[in-house]
């Protein structure tokens, strides 16, 4: 029989993590006084070790989820609260897999650390985290969470890595909280059933033995159960009723708080276990970019500059990874770093201090302390091709040495002198291939900044995309015509337009009745484009230039075939020239810049 005590063993001593007061006006408060609370006091917080804590919850939601499913398929009725654990069983395996894959030990234990109320250190996030499931009852919003975190960074700034490792820490405590909940869930079960197995033997008043005493306690799952069952009227039921409540009398309680305690017991499980499973699944759907962006204290200062808003996720983030980096080797908060970078770049694009052209500088303007794979990297950066080169020589004579120090020592040594040099052409290829990979592991990928369009394409960034091409009959006009409608259902949004930059095929006359003819085609199917997508204004253009005399090849032909359209296209746009467009058609708005 198992018979477990409230308040006793682990993990069951610890509770539910839930603090019954505190965000009564909101979460910004208490995230302000956890911020300045030292040392901090987290309710049910025990010592653990991560990620041992990590696996030990897993297997025991495993063990616990097993067992109540077993009692299921025999029969037994089981609460609410373990309802959810059967139904909900693949979110929660889900959350682990996710939980691995975010928060690996290496950045868990590298993360800022404070000191707990008499329980060593822990990361600042997971005590954020901890104390924010606690005030909501494991419920979790994303407002709330906001309103927590800047009300925190009143007092204390989260480090872009923090910020980052808000959603994993909650997935943790939520977990956490979870295998508290269902060890609590399926001990009572095994209560219930062990009470069931006492109320069978005490009931036909066999005369067995009371099994409980000072020294042998019993819970309030098993008393709730034990007094169910014992209400039939029966002598033998009044007597095992009596040795109950003097059993629970001696324990400083009696049937009505047992009952009443046990009731709220599973109306608290059932509540606390249906916040932990649907915040999971908002863990699950929630743009955690965008929430980071919106709490972020860097963004917040990088948003001030012209460009930044504008950039796309990835450029942002090169930023953020660039002040992380350098605020990690240096004397400098983030927060610094970034105040550096704006008033550095004097009211224009901090781009080119982060990512760009002038990043070595800033680095050394914020006191930056390289690494020896950086200050080596520099130096074959700043050797240009020589950095290549050199090495690829060394290595190229030093294994054309060594296949040459494999022949007989009985050869002359003009043969082994002729040996090396004729190597040295068949090695070198095998030398550039491994200094190839060895600059592809060691030099680190980098991007180019790109802004954001995702939207459409902003007026003062207006595109026009240009597609050349020759029209020598109506077929091809048609496959062209075609071809730019098509590029333009790909992008519909935004100040694009869309234009055929044409020639008429080479010829041995300036113009004829059949180049005509095919001209007057393409205007009238690009008028009809246009008028087809007439709601959006006009945006396809058709740009013809006529044919020009060449001496030397002796024929009529469009001026520098392809790069004299482009060539022209762009002198045309920038009203920098006379072109030999026709004037054929509306020509495209002005103010292109791409």
């Amino acid at each position: 029989m198992r018979v477990v005590r409230d308040g006793e063993g682990h993990p069951a001593a610890l509770g539910i993590i839930r603090r019954e007061s505190g965000a009564e006006a909101g979460y910004a408060g208490p995230g302000a006084a956890l911020a300045q609370e030292s040392p901090v006091h987290l309710v049910g917080f025990a010592p653990f070790a991560y990620p041992a804590r990590l696996g030990a919850n897993k297997a025991a939601l495993l063990a616990n989820y097993s067992d109540i499913l077993a009692a299921t398929r025999t029969g037994e009725l089981v609460t609410p609260a373990a309802e959810w654990l059967i139904d909900n069983h693949y979110v929660v395996e889900e959350s682990f897999r996710h939980l691995k894959r975010d928060l690996v030990p290496r950045y868990y234990h590298k993360l800022p650390q404070v000191t707990l109320d008499g329980q060593g250190d822990v990361p600042a996030v997971l005590a954020f985290a901890w104390r924010y499931v606690a005030l909501g009852n494991s419920d979790f919003h994303t407002e709330t969470l906001t309103d927590m975190a800047r009300g925190y960074q009143e007092h204390r700034v989260l480090t872009i890595g923090e910020i980052w490792a808000i959603p994993a820490m909650l997935r943790f405590v939520l977990l956490e909280n979870l295998r508290r909940i269902s060890d609590r869930v399926n001990a009572a079960r095994a209560d219930r059933v062990a009470a069931n197995t006492l109320a069978d033997r005490l009931t036909p008043g066999d005369g067995a033995d009371w099994p409980f005493g000072p020294d042998r306690p019993i819970s309030e799952a098993f008393a709730a159960q034990l007094l169910y069952r014992l209400r039939d009227g029966s002598q033998a039921a009044d007597d095992a009723l009596a040795r109950l409540e003097m059993t629970l009398d001696a324990q400083g309680t009696d049937s009505a708080q047992v009952l009443q305690h046990e009731h709220a017991r599973q109306s608290a499980a059932n509540v606390a276990i249906g916040n932990v499973i649907r915040s999971m699944r908002r863990l699950d759907e929630t743009n955690w970019t965008t929430w980071f962006e919106d709490v972020s204290r860097v963004d917040e200062i990088l948003r001030e500059t012209e460009d930044f808003p504008r950039l796309d996720r990835a450029t942002r983030n090169d930023y953020r990874d660039t002040i992380e980096r350098i605020a990690h080797r240096s004397d400098l908060s983030e927060s610094d770093v970034a105040l550096r970078a704006i008033a550095m770049a004097q009211d224009q694009l901090v781009g080119h201090l982060l990512v760009g052209r002038d990043a070595a500088a800033f680095r050394a303007a914020c006191g930056y302390r390289a690494t020896w794979r950086e200050r080596g990297l520099a130096q074959v950066r700043r050797a240009d091709w020589l950095g290549i080169f050199v090495p690829a020589l060394v290595l190229t004579i030093a294994i054309a040495w060594g296949v040459t120090a494999l022949l007989p020592d009985t050869l002359p040594w003009i043969i082994e002198a002729l040996f090396f040099v004729l190597s040295l052409l068949t090695v070198s290829e095998a030398a550039m291939g491994i200094v190839n990979l060895v600059g592809a592991r060691l030099v680190p990928v980098t991007r180019l900044p790109a802004y954001d369009y995702d939207a459409g394409i902003p007026d003062d960034a207006r595109t026009l995309v240009a597609a050349p091409t020759l029209i020598g009959d109506l077929d091809s006009v048609d496959d062209a015509v075609r071809l730019l409608e098509l590029h333009y259902l790909a992008n519909p949004d935004g100040a694009v337009d869309f234009a055929l930059v044409t020639d008429w095929p080479d010829s041995a006359q300036e113009e004829s009745s059949e180049d005509r003819r095919i001209l007057d085609h393409a205007l009238t199917e690009i008028d009809a484009l246009a008028a087809r997508y007439a709601h959006v204004g006009r945006r396809f253009y058709l740009l013809h230039r006529n044919r020009i005399w060449n001496d030397v090849d002796r024929i009529w032909m469009g001026w520098e075939r392809k790069r004299g359209k482009l060539a022209e296209l762009n002198a045309l746009l920038l009203g920098t020239g006379e072109t030999t467009f026709m004037d054929t058609s509306p020509r495209p708005p002005l103010g292109i810049r791409y």
